[in-house]
């Protein structure tokens, strides 16, 4: 209670002391970032409603340095979503349209992780609400607002599909692998190039020559199945989380699209009912739009279908782990 008067000060001393930390402080500028979270988190986040235009700009939050453009903007964008969470209900409609654009920018930019971006769709839920709320002010560009809301996601169920086959193959990969090692060393078989197989007579081929051959070809390190295993074990349990996150990122989006489409047509109903002569129709961009969007959604679902049970996949590759553990204790017993 001391400090409810010092309010104000917190959330300006705060951008103060963004915009002069030194470009080259990147760990200083974390600090910050991580205290403001920690701040929004409290009731004195009421002092940044008034800040939430300066908060927008990059370079206080990031800086002009590039170390601090690559390794913070998730930090950061994820730090600005969590103060528009919190005082949304008192954002005006040029506040909120250029929300819209700059989170329909990151949403799209490949470069962040796919949990900055579930983090702007979730940021999109709940600021529609809100742009559909202030429609009695400007009905036409509440409807635009929402509108541009819903392209941003049809193009991210575009970008997906290229992400979605990646992984459909690097999973394919990773399963052929899985299969080799359970085999076991003792089963696997040589491949022999074609020009060997096809000499005229058997003997003119010396296995143990092609052995030794291909054995100082083979680098140190793959040559050790300990070593092959754990490297293919780690592969897949980087497959399994790029298709969970990918699955959580889809949902989310396919979730969302009821909530942004159930305001585009209440809003659409408003608009009709003020001006009924001249009822908005929809255009063909909007059509094609609709087409895009139940065209990319399908092939974006096929991710479901590479792994139906995550739980037992990741239980499968803990027991290889152990396994591959156990097999390694024992070869340096012998």
């Amino acid at each position: 209670e001391l400090m409810r008067q010092y309010e104000p000060e917190i959330a300006r001393n705060v951008v103060v002391l963004l915009s002069l930390c030194p470009t080259e402080a990147v760990s200083t500028r974390k600090e910050l970032l991580v205290a403001t979270r920690h701040i929004l988190m409290t009731d004195f986040r009421r002092g940044f409603v008034g800040l939430s235009d300066r908060l927008m700009d990059d370079q206080l939050l990031l800086g002009t340095g590039k170390e601090a453009y690559n390794t913070l903007r998730p930090l950061a964008y994820s730090t600005f979503a969590d103060l528009v969470h919190q005082v949304r209900d008192s954002l005006t409609l040029n506040q909120l349209s250029r929300l819209v654009h700059l989170f329909g920018w990151i949403i799209n930019d490949p470069v962040l992780p796919s949990s900055v971006h579930k983090t702007a769709v979730m940021l999109f839920l709940n600021i529609v609400e809100r742009v559909s709320a202030l429609s009695d002010q400007d009905l036409v560009t509440s409807r635009e607002l929402v509108m541009e809301i819903l392209r941003s996601i049809v193009r991210k169920f575009r970008n997906c599909i290229t992400h979605v086959s990646k992984v459909q193959k690097q999973d394919d990969i990773s399963e052929r692998e899985a299969k080799v090692l359970d085999s076991g060393p003792n089963k696997m078989k040589l491949d022999i190039p074609a020009a060997v197989t096809s000499s005229s007579s058997a003997t003119d081929f010396d296995v143990m020559q092609y052995v030794q051959m291909c054995s100082a070809e083979m680098d140190t390190s793959t040559s050790d199945p300990d070593s092959l295993a754990s490297d293919t074990l780690r592969c897949t349990g980087k497959i399994v989380d790029q298709v969970r996150d990918v699955k959580q990122l889809l949902k989310t989006m396919l979730w969302g699209l009821k909530t942004i489409v159930t305001h585009l047509l209440a809003l659409n109903r408003k608009i009709a009912a003020v001006n009924a002569p001249k009822v908005p129709k929809i255009n063909y961009d909007e059509v094609q739009m609709f087409q895009n969007l139940f065209k990319w959604a399908l092939k974006c679902s096929r991710i479901f279908g590479v792994d139906q049970d995550a739980k037992d996949k990741d239980a499968k590759i803990r027991e290889k782990e152990a396994e591959a553990a156990a097999a390694a204790r024992s070869g340096k017993k012998k």
